[in-house]
Formats: structure tokens, C-alpha cells, sequence
């Protein structure tokens, strides 16, 4: 997969991936834990993730980069929405 050179951050791709069906589990120290099912999927915490750290959770979320993002397009990117939606935050 190629993911092309936007600019996507740790808290945007949660927030994707939490309208894919992933629920957000936990917030740690450095990453930011996923599940949907048995799959689990960690994301780290980063201002704006690297193509490679993208790339990778993208490949473990079975997404495609255009799939990011039209589900970036479908949901809110503030992680305190979601913290809140999920009784986390």
C-alpha cells in the first residue's frame, strides 16, 4: 500500500477507525489501544503520524488509504468527542 503525502494524525486516524467498528480501549503513555473483535490494534501517538507508522496500521486495520480517507470525511477528529462518546475521557 502507498499512502500519499497528507498529513493525518494519531487522533484523526482513531477517529477513523472508530467509524470502521474499532472501540478505543485505552490511552497510554505513547500509543492508543483498538479493538474490533479479536483484532487489536495499537496507534502511536503522534502530531501527525509517518508514512510508515500510517501505513502499518493501516495494513492491520485491513483500510486502504482512500477508505482513511472517506471515513476522515464521516466522522469528528477531536479525540475529546470521542472520549466522551465512549465514556473514556
Amino acid at each position: 500500500m502507498t499512502v500519499n503525502a497528507h498529513c493525518v494524525s494519531s487522533d484523526e486516524c482513531i477517529a477513523a477507525l472508530v467509524h470502521a467498528g474499532f472501540e478505543m480501549r485505552e490511552r497510554s503513555c505513547g500509543s492508543t489501544t483498538l479493538v474490533r473483535g479479536d483484532e487489536l490494534l495499537l496507534v502511536p501517538d503522534e502530531e501527525i503520524l509517518s508514512t510508515e507508522s500510517l501505513e502499518a496500521v493501516l495494513s492491520r486495520a485491513g483500510l486502504s488509504y482512500e477508505r482513511l480517507l472517506e471515513l476522515l470525511g464521516e466522522e469528528p477528529t477531536s479525540i475529546e468527542v470521542l472520549l466522551a462518546i465512549d465514556g473514556i475521557g
